[in-house]
């Protein structure tokens, strides 16, 4: 990935709310917090929320690459470079106006057909269903964050083992059996094709 103007405009540890000695671990827990916050399907009457998840995107991943986080401490610290136009692939679109490269293939690009809008009611329930599955999920998180490691793990082991034990308690109905209880047939003699 190159980082053009538009990513060495953005302060991306401003973006993301973290310091610039913030951890790989403080970046993800940022970031994750942040996408939750602002993601479009759990606002869907913001107009500037895909903009900031863009911008969130960008950010977690030049800020959670090693290489990519060096260079761009390097280019903020260094003097400006001299305006020149930017190349044919960077060169932005028209319609583009999320402030986010074009050749971004994390970026959303923008829509070209109509989507559906749910009713009042029903864009009511999606919206308080997101919403407390992000909250509930965000809970979660935090408080298997919190854990020290060792209980992280039993933690971890129990809701594995509880997993497993649902799967393996699922027993799914035969369809094919007789409802007396007798198994569907694995072949027909011959005598009941020819009366």
């Amino acid at each position: 990935m190159r980082l053009g103007r538009d990513v060495l405009g953005l302060d991306l540890y401003q973006v993301l709310g973290v310091g610039q000695n913030a951890t790989v671990r403080d970046i993800r827990s940022a970031y994750l917090r942040e996408v939750r916050a602002s993601h479009p399907d759990l606002n869907p009457d913001d107009r500037e929320a895909e903009g900031r998840t863009a911008q969130l995107n960008i950010a977690a991943r030049v800020l959670l690459d090693p290489a990519l986080r060096a260079l761009y401490d390097r280019s903020r610290n260094s003097a400006p470079e001299p305006k020149e136009p930017a190349p044919w692939y960077e060169r932005r679109r028209p319609e583009q106006s999320s402030g986010v490269a074009a050749n971004e293939e994390w970026a959303a690009a923008p829509a070209t057909r109509q989507k559906r809008k749910p009713g009042p009611a029903a864009r009511k329930f999606l919206v308080e269903l997101r919403s407390r599955a992000s909250r509930l999920s965000l809970a979660l998180d935090e408080k298997l964050e919190a854990m020290p490691s060792t209980s992280r793990r039993t933690a971890t082991l129990l809701l594995l083992g509880a997993a497993f034990w649902l799967i393996a308690s699922a027993r799914p109905r035969n369809l094919m059996a007789d409802p007396g209880g007798a198994p569907p047939p694995t072949s027909v003699s011959p005598s009941v094709l020819n009366p």
